[in-house]
């Protein structure tokens, strides 16, 4: 059975990237992320510390491998591979690293080695809007603002992980007094940088929105924190661990979001567990379900636009707001009492405007039956038939013709 993959201190990660030239030569060739290369440095002394060999003796296996025809390096990668106690997933992370290091020391491997099966070894989750409704429903409020924010932009786990109140500070609150000016209706924008994605291309950003619901429970979040003594100020995470560290709370890990994820999951459905990444595929659902173009799509979930469209496509941030606000009545049916409100106002002026196009009609209507009855009774009466017509206009008629008797 596999096991979990081994902690790797930070400190180990680091101090085994100062220590060896070659490790030091392979992470300046990529072109990723500060934190997709950690990641693969990560990868990198977990593969070593199984073989019991450090990166230089590695190279030099796979130079003496070039020099006698041998194929040691190979086999000790489909060895780990075949056999070494990891999760599918890690050991196929692990292969690919491999692989790149040799590579970027110009020591290639054979494209053969370190093969390992793509076929997805979990099925693929989405989950619906009622079963996320039911994992926030007994979820502590922190945990419900997170799953909602979740289900709402689609983010990384990572990402959310970096959020702070900046990121929605000038949508709620004035930016002098702090007072709250978000009218309880809008959906809030969120805007992340590429360093706050995955950092690949420097030039993707994603915009995404809240639902007025969302907001609603991060402002009653935001509450609670004061209320335990917490001062919020724009450069304060988003969210943070329930316990407090000394004097102040540490912003909740990425770990963390996945571990409320799965949690939540498992308290409505112990077989259907599900990761952040899971609701990343529910929002770009709900988003082709509205009818949102494709390459805004992309924006509201920071993606790269494929191809030669990416430099035309420039949509305003109240384009996406606007686009995003037709998919709301299929992300969540929950709506505020100051939404109930602006809608029920909303249909007092349609309702009054009808009745002032009504009234306009209903005059108009009179002054032509009179003057046509002026003209010629006979004719009037043979044309104007009651039957089928409008009670508003036969009452007009009746009028005409007794005032006529």
């Amino acid at each position: 059975m596999a096991k979990q993959e081994p902690e790797i201190a930070r400190s180990d990660i680091e101090a085994f990237r100062s220590k060896h030239k070659s490790v030091q030569d392979w992470l300046n060739k990529l072109t990723r992320s500060d934190e997709t290369r950690y990641h693969y440095l990560r990868d990198l002394v977990r593969y070593c510390r199984t073989v019991g060999l450090n990166p230089d003796e590695l190279l030099e296996e796979r130079r003496n491998d070039k020099l006698h025809g041998t194929h040691e390096a190979e086999k000790r990668l489909d060895d780990f591979v075949a056999n070494a106690p990891f999760p599918h997933q890690a050991k196929w992370r692990v292969a690919f690293t491999v692989k790149s290091f040799f590579k970027g020391n110009y020591e290639d491997l054979s494209k053969g080695s370190g093969k390992i099966s793509f076929q997805r070894q979990k099925p693929i989750r989405c989950p619906e809007s009622f079963e996320i409704e039911l994992m926030a429903r007994d979820a502590p409020l922190r945990d419900k603002v997170l799953l909602k924010l979740l289900r709402d932009t689609g983010m990384r786990e990572a990402s959310v992980a970096r959020l702070r109140w900046s990121h929605v500070w000038d949508e709620l609150f004035d930016t002098r007094t702090g007072s709250l000016v978000w009218d309880h209706v809008r959906p809030v924008h969120i805007r992340l940088t590429s360093t706050e994605l995955k950092g690949r291309y420097s030039e993707v950003e994603q915009h995404s929105f809240l639902t007025p619901e969302t907001v609603e429970l991060l402002l009653q979040y935001k509450k609670f924190r004061e209320d335990k003594g917490e001062k919020i100020s724009k450069e304060s995470f988003l969210f943070v661990r329930d316990r407090r560290k000394g004097r102040r709370y540490l912003p909740l890990t990425r770990k963390g979001i996945i571990y409320v994820v799965r949690d939540a999951s498992q308290r409505v459905d112990k077989e259907r567990v599900y990761s952040p990444h899971d609701f990343r595929r529910f929002a770009q659902t709900v988003f082709e379900r509205a009818r949102i173009q494709p390459n805004w799509v992309r924006k509201l979930l920071g993606r790269k636009i494929r191809g030669e469209e990416d430099p035309y496509s420039r949509p305003k941030i109240d384009d996406l707001r606007n686009e995003f606000a037709t998919a709301i009545p299929l992300i969540t049916q929950v709506k505020t009492a100051e939404m109930q409100s602006v809608e029920i106002e909303k249909l007092r002026a349609e309702l009054a405007e009808f009745k002032k196009d009504l009234d306009w009609q209903e005059e108009h209507s009179r002054f032509l039956f009179e003057v046509l009855h002026e003209a010629n009774p006979k004719v009037f009466d043979k044309l104007i038939d009651t039957k089928g017509m409008a009670p508003e206009f036969q009452r007009i008629v009746r009028k005409i013709r007794e005032k006529k008797e």
